[in-house]
């Protein structure tokens, strides 16, 4: 979803936070400068209230609005676009502070978040990539779950998990085994 800004162009969510993220670089690299505010604030602030739950700054962005007593415009909101601001803000002068990532870096494409498949694994809704849906597999697998139990925690169909199982053991592809063997006995 996109906002109309002033100017009669159109902002998104995505688009939104990279002008906070820009800003806000701009503002560290030359501190004490007073700068004007943003163009068209309002209007990113509110594509900002659109961010999804699944965002990582989102909740930093919740608890400052809770904090704050801030109304969202719709409900289904996860934070008001000030706050939403104010923690995206943080997190970009905590990026820039201690160069945690370049701008042009790209992420690992191997990284497994194992937080995030432990919480997975417990019973909680995360939304995962690959890397981290194959290793709640292999986890789950292991501990003896079958591929009903693994695709109602990952809410996927059990046919893909199915699917998955299979290449992970190299049945269908005829690969050498990416289980250990204890899980690709288990698997068969």
């Amino acid at each position: 979803m996109e906002i109309r800004t002033q100017n009669g162009s159109r902002v998104s969510a995505v688009q939104a936070e990279g002008l906070i993220r820009e800003d806000e670089r701009r503002a560290l690299a030359t501190p004490g400068v007073v700068r004007d505010e943003l163009p068209e604030l309002r209007a990113v602030r509110v594509a900002l209230s659109l961010l999804p739950a699944g965002h990582p700054v989102a909740p930093v962005a919740r608890q400052s609005c809770r904090e704050f007593g801030h109304q969202t415009l719709h409900t289904d909101a996860v934070a008001c676009g000030r706050c939403w601001e104010h923690a995206i803000r943080a997190d970009e002068r905590v990026v820039v502070e201690f160069g945690l990532t370049a701008k042009d870096e790209r992420p690992d494409p191997g990284y497994i978040d194992v937080v995030a498949v432990e919480r997975v694994i417990e019973g909680e809704y995360l939304p995962l990539g690959s890397n981290e849906r194959d290793e709640v597999i292999r986890r789950m697998r292991a501990q003896g779950c079958g591929p009903w139990t693994i695709s109602d925690r990952l809410g996927e169909s059990t046919r893909t998990v199915r699917q998955r199982i299979d290449e992970l053991t190299g049945r269908v592809q005829g690969s050498q085994t990416q289980l250990g063997a204890a899980e690709a006995a288990q698997v068969a």
